[in-house]
């Protein structure tokens, strides 16, 4: 009996990422890999690419397209689908799964002349309710990792075909990808490959199953020279041709051609790194030196399927920035189903684009870490609601933490008030550009930060293996923050801090009214909050009033009860699209800084910011204040190392207050478009 060798590939790029990104993945990995396989018809293989990636071959490389369309005509490759726009399917509602694989689906009968029934499943983030989901749109098979296996008591000798799941009585079979194939494909010699393969046929396995990144084979570092230039994807083809105990099949081929293994229930889950990666940072590193014992000790093959992380859920928890798009992204698509006809498909394509997966997690790579990927979320989020053509304010738990939120949609601005996070804004929209300008992010610890992984000898390494140097600069850069960085956070000082201390939030606050919970009620076109509390030295009264209309208004009056003069100061957190570059700037006066350096000034009663994507925001103060500026840079792990990466513009505002005393301050925000009008 001959060996079945599934192959399958995967390749992906989300929606918002840059044009040359595209272009390079194609020419150093998808191009030069169907160009090598063309010239083996008999080796199958399974292909997925997502939505994104396709859309932008349908657009730059048409001629692509017809390659593949070919290769499915004479029966070497299979087509699979997913959500379209690559959603984490368990992420979404139900009518969006079927919505966005059906789209799918239509897409590959389309342009690839194929009809799908097998289904790559996003980051293989399981649980068994995708299963009715799954059923109803037509699948009829999906594939998620052998870990996924192990942790339902399985064993890897047990794992050499496909089982049948079930919930409610909906039937669906999954194939188990194999983690040491994922490992040794393409990173180890041909030889070393075919000897595990050779393993799993004397050992009575009947398939040996892998699908991975297609990004693995030419884009990761060194993979382009080792699998092109050196020949392995060619050497590993003729090995696996000239092998007369292996076969290659598509994964539809070997479903219809043979009996499932059994039955089988798994746990929800995802594959493996991914639970170390969705943990909180303190039980991230417990886990990684718990792995490092059970490896010591040689326990960790006996561990395997009984230690497990995190599921992917936990990244809505672990970061309050990709719960908050994901909170609006559901709070949308409740609000889209008002619309009928075709600008209802059209807003919920703009949906639909916004539940692209990356930036919502971090793990090897840049995920939620990266501004432009954010501000593509939000950009269809607004594109959607500027559809939507209604005003509406109202008091609801948005992000599903028990406390309500002031939730404002005009023609031109949305505002997100958070009462319980300091009275502050997550949220101002401009919904002609479209953008959110606090589309920020915290600094924070990740278990990362505590070393640098150690590299691997030998072959081109896996990505996981990757050693990782960090400089000094981005070292210098490893600050965190004790809160998300919001609109109007309200912070007492003893002393007047520089731009250079807040910046690594060296002075100390005298409260924490930033942190806390304040009270409110709704006034006409606007919010009214206020707080008591003790600081240091007294106790202290902050009343404050946001008005919207033309613009956003906001009204200080702070009281101080102490003996002691404070600084008072105002924190605004702007996250620019185009910071550091010629037309991106900031105006006091007549002078101009760069939104990527510090400043620090006294007296200023304005403001203006110029982003060169088409905008300005006007700030005007009453009275005039000191002001501190500086950048927020954040330390994150990649494919190829530590990025430092700009995530926004701090700009605080302070003033002096005496004891015994109460002050009335004003800061008008207008958001102007460049050759527009007032926002």
């Amino acid at each position: 009996m001959k060996l079945n060798l599934l192959l399958g590939l995967h390749s992906h790029q989300p929606i918002g990422n840059f044009d040359y990104v595209f272009e390079d993945a194609f020419c150093r990995a998808y191009l030069p890999f169907i160009e090598v396989l063309e010239r083996y018809p008999d080796f199958k293989v399974t292909l997925h690419y997502t939505g994104p990636l396709l859309l932008w071959m349908k657009e730059k490389r048409p001629e692509f397209l017809e390659r593949l369309r070919k290769l499915g005509r004479r029966h070497q490759v299979e087509f699979v689908v997913s959500g379209f726009y690559e959603p984490v399917l368990l992420l979404i509602p139900e009518e969006d799964r079927l919505g966005q694989i059906g789209k799918f689906v239509e897409f590959a009968r389309q342009e690839l002349s194929a009809d799908p029934s097998g289904l790559w499943l996003t980051e293989r983030v399981w649980e068994s309710e995708l299963i009715g989901s799954l059923v109803r749109a037509g699948i009829d098979y999906a594939v998620v990792d052998d870990f996924h296996f192990k942790c339902a008591g399985l064993t890897s000798r047990e794992l050499r075909g496909y089982y049948l799941t079930e919930s409610g009585g909906n039937t669906l079979a999954i194939f188990p990808i194999d983690e040491r194939l994922r490992y040794l494909i393409p990173f180890r010699s041909v030889d070393e490959v075919l000897g595990y393969l050779w393993e799993i046929k004397e050992g009575g396995g009947k398939a040996a199953i892998i699908f991975d990144d297609g990004e693995k084979f030419g884009l990761w570092p060194g993979t382009h020279r080792w699998v092109y230039e050196e020949g392995w994807l060619r050497d590993f083809i003729e090995a696996v041709l000239k092998a007369d105990w292996i076969e290659t099949a598509t994964f539809g081929e070997f479903l219809s051609g043979n009996s499932p293994l059994g039955r089988i229930y798994l746990p929800s889950n995802s594959y493996f790194e991914m639970g170390e990666w969705s943990l909180p940072p303190g039980r991230a590193l417990d886990f990684r030196r718990l792995m490092r014992r059970l490896r010591e000790t040689g326990l960790e093959g006996l561990a395997s399927g009984f230690v497990r992380g995190g599921i992917f859920q936990n990244f809505l928890v672990k970061y309050s920035e990709s719960n908050r798009m994901h909170k609006k992204m559901l709070l949308v698509r409740k609000d889209v189903e008002k619309l009928r006809g075709k600008k209802k498909l059209e807003a919920l394509d703009y949906v639909h684009k916004a539940q692209c997966n990356d930036a919502y997690w971090h793990g090897i790579f840049g995920g939620l870490y990266l501004p432009h990927l954010r501000r593509e979320v939000y950009r269809n989020l607004l594109r959607a609601e500027s559809l939507l053509g209604d005003e509406s304010v109202r008091t609801e738990d948005v992000d599903a933490d028990g406390r309500e939120e002031i939730y404002v949609r005009s023609r031109e601005l949305i505002l997100q008030v958070r009462p319980s996070c300091g009275g502050s804004l997550s949220e101002i929209s401009l919904l002609n550009l479209p953008i959110n300008l606090v589309d920020t992010l915290r600094r924070r610890f990740e278990h990362y930060h505590e070393g640098i992984g150690e590299g691997a000898s030998g072959e081109v390494a896996s990505i996981h293996e990757i050693p990782k140097e960090v400089d000094e600069r981005t070292r210098d850069a490893l600050v965190y923050d004790d809160h998300d960085r919001l609109c109007f956070l309200d912070h007492f000082y003893e002393r007047l801090p520089s731009a250079e201390e807040l910046m690594r939030s060296s002075p100390a606050e005298c409260g924490n009214f930033h942190l806390s919970e304040y009270s409110f009620r709704l006034i006409k076109d606007g919010v009214e909050l206020e707080r008591e509390g003790e600081i240091s030295s007294g106790s202290a009264g902050i009343r404050k009033r946001f008005q919207w209309g033309k613009g956003l208004r906001a009204f200080y009056s702070v009281r101080y009860t102490g003996g002691s003069r404070l600084f008072f100061g105002v924190e605004l957190n702007f996250s620019l699209p185009t910071p550091g570059v010629e037309g991106t700037y900031l105006r006091v006066g007549e002078e101009i800084y760069g939104t990527d350096r510090l400043y620090n000034g006294s007296g200023a009663d304005s403001l203006e910011i110029r982003d060169k994507m088409g905008f300005r925001v006007s700030i005007k103060l009453h009275p005039g204040a000191y002001i501190r500026v500086y950048p927020v840079y954040t330390v994150s792990q990649s494919e190829s190392g530590f990025d430092l990466t700009y995530q926004e513009t701090c700009i605080v505002f302070l003033w002096e207050v005496e004891g015994g005393s109460e002050k009335d301050m004003a800061v008008d925000l207008s958001f102007i478009p460049e050759g527009g009008k007032h926002a």
